[in-house]
């Protein structure tokens, strides 16, 4: 009996994540901070772009994309993290993006987004309705009201199992309610709570 409560706590838990980065001008921070409180806790990363290869940060992080945007199953992972930047704006009107937004979101995985990624939340359907924060430009301000999302001004704003940012200095506090959602949610099916 002892054996086996003792396996039971010690099942470790690694949630899989799906980093979604921009090939050029993502916030370098907004990438680097989230990544490392989850994998300091567990979780394995998986980032996609739009082309496999080198990705350059805004302030000069080089990073590899593991696999095509296009080419991933976003049921095969716990979360799905945008992260943000000015070169996440490709991303606000591509519907195979939002597509994979939807799907997860409608599967109960974790979605989240940092900086200007959240408009492409929002132009997936994802925030109608609901609280969220975004790096606060006309374009992303308008994006938000067209799309009937609540524009809060807080850094982070969680609201079911989505986190919104507004910006590089929340990236900690928005790595670490990724992982308090992961631990909440994706979770409950492989350790008791």
């Amino acid at each position: 009996m002892l054996l086996m409560i003792f396996l039971l706590t010690a099942v470790e838990f690694h949630p899989k994540v799906l980093m979604l980065v921009a090939p050029n001008g993502f916030r370098d921070e907004e990438y680097t901070i989230p990544r490392r409180i989850l994998e300091d806790n567990g979780a394995y990363i998986t980032v996609a772009s739009t082309c496999k290869g080198e990705l350059k940060g805004m302030l000069g992080l080089k990073i590899q994309a593991d696999t095509v945007i296009y080419q991933v199953n976003p049921l095969d992972f716990d979360a799905i993290v945008l992260v943000g930047g000015v070169g996440s704006t490709i991303y606000w009107e591509d519907d195979s993006v939002h597509s994979m937004i939807k799907k997860a979101n409608d599967s109960l995985k974790v979605v989240a987004a940092i900086c200007l990624a959240p408009a492409t939340l929002a132009n997936a359907g994802v925030l109608t309705n609901k609280k969220a924060t975004v790096f606060p430009t006309s374009t992303s301000l308008q994006i938000f009201e067209a799309n009937n999302v609540r524009y809060v001004k807080d850094g982070v704003v969680i609201t079911d199992r989505i986190v919104t940012a507004s910006g590089p200095q929340f990236a900690e506090k928005f790595g670490e309610s990724i992982w308090q959602l992961l631990k909440k949610y994706a979770g409950s099916t492989t350790k008791s709570e």
